[in-house]
């Protein structure tokens, strides 16, 4: 066996000891059981990308935003498919022309 073996093993009985498993280790380190980074949620990534933008910008999209956390924000942005912002897009229309929008038809992304 070579010191790193012993070592590996040694680490390996103490981390047991303490009642805890590799995948407790990994999960406290940010990663997902396969190594791969943990993706954050539409919550925990919809803070920063806001943040990129000036308060006038902000307060333009923030509507949006926040129908996008209500729809999807537990979800990891590596989960969100294109239904799922359609569904967005779709609910923030249907709120628009429900709640009398005094924008002009043909007008903006719709």
């Amino acid at each position: 066996m070579t010191d790193m073996a012993l070592r590996a093993r040694i680490a390996l009985s103490e981390i047991e000891a303490m009642g805890l498993t590799l995948d407790d280790l990994i999960a406290c380190a940010g990663h997902a059981p396969s190594g791969r980074p943990s993706v954050p949620t539409v919550a925990e990534y919809l803070p920063m990308v806001a943040g990129g933008y000036q308060a006038r910008t902000r307060r333009t999209y923030n509507s949006y935003w926040s129908l996008l956390l209500e729809m999807c924000g537990p979800m990891a942005l590596d989960a969100v498919t294109v239904e799922d912002l359609m569904s967005v897009a779709d609910e923030a229309r249907w709120t628009c022309s429900c709640c009398g929008s005094t924008s002009s038809p043909g007008r903006g992304a719709w």
